[in-house]
């Protein structure tokens, strides 16, 4: 009886380790107000405060996906300015 269980317990623990976690997500900027809402599985999560370029310097419309996250990072086409928590991201 024992052997059973822990075989049993074996299965279920192949079974939700082999199982993908999921969650859609969907990040929306409001360049006008310049926040960014975090969407998580259809309700609204976080709001945070977001900085888009300076005049001269948009920010192009669209949709985009991250390919690189970094905690600090410093823009050489800008003049070394900090960007702190920069998310680079192409479309």
């Amino acid at each position: 009886m024992r052997v059973v269980h822990c075989l049993a317990a074996l299965i279920v623990g192949l079974f939700v380790w082999s199982a993908e976690a999921a969650a859609a997500i969907v990040v929306r900027v409001d360049k006008s107000t310049q926040t960014m809402r975090v969407i998580v599985d259809g309700e609204h999560r976080y709001t945070w405060a977001v900085s888009t370029g300076r005049a001269g310097y948009n920010t192009p419309n669209g949709t985009y996906s991250p390919q690189r996250l970094e905690r600090s990072w410093h823009s050489r086409r800008y003049g070394m300015a900090p960007m702190p928590h920069s998310i680079r991201s192409y479309n």
